[in-house]
């Protein structure tokens, strides 16, 4: 069980678009942007360049010119406040928040299903997963397409098929392609 600080990012809704932070460095693979959404939050290590951003950088600039709120969450355990967003759609075509990490494919009735993957390059984690909670996908005319976002792919194409019942796919996003792990 981990504990640490974190930064809870609140948007503030004074603009309607995200807020984009540019100056942070979340992993060992470079830059990674941290993207709030118009009305919603988004939770960050308070560890790396995040600091330095909160005390002079973007993220101190934005709360400045009222674009965000920040609440420090002490000895928070990360298991807790991390927690999976998970969506359970019933209607077609269904597009995925930057936020969501699981999506539980669940029409009332059995239909071909579209899934539309976000910017990979803003999602919150890189990692999707994908799954036919209806136990649908193996109709012949019921299948679940992954679509891949503008100048993006899903294993190097435009989409991606699910067509077995119960079928899931993990997804990780890297550069312009959304990888099945």
């Amino acid at each position: 069980m981990a504990h640490g600080i974190l930064l809870q990012l609140t948007h503030t809704g004074v603009s309607r678009g995200p807020v984009v932070i540019t100056d942070v460095d979340r992993d060992a693979d470079g830059p990674r942007a941290i993207y709030v959404p118009a009305g919603g939050t988004a939770l960050v290590l308070y560890a790396k360049t995040v600091p330095q951003s909160f005390e002079t950088g973007q993220i101190h600039g934005f709360i400045i010119n009222g674009l965000l709120t920040v609440t420090v969450l002490f000895g928070t355990e990360f298991t807790s406040a991390l927690a999976p967003v998970i969506v359970e759609p019933t209607t077609t075509p269904h597009a995925l928040a930057v936020t969501t990490d699981y999506c539980l494919v669940n029409p009332v009735v059995p239909v071909a299903f579209a899934v539309n993957l976000p910017d990979g390059n803003l999602h919150a984690r890189k990692v999707v997963s994908v799954k036919d909670k209806a136990q649908m996908a193996g109709g012949a005319l019921t299948p679940i397409t992954i679509n891949a976002f503008a100048g993006q792919t899903v294993e190097g194409a435009g989409s991606f098929v699910l067509s077995t019942n119960g079928a899931s796919v993990t997804l990780v996003f890297r550069g312009t392609n959304w990888s099945a792990v």
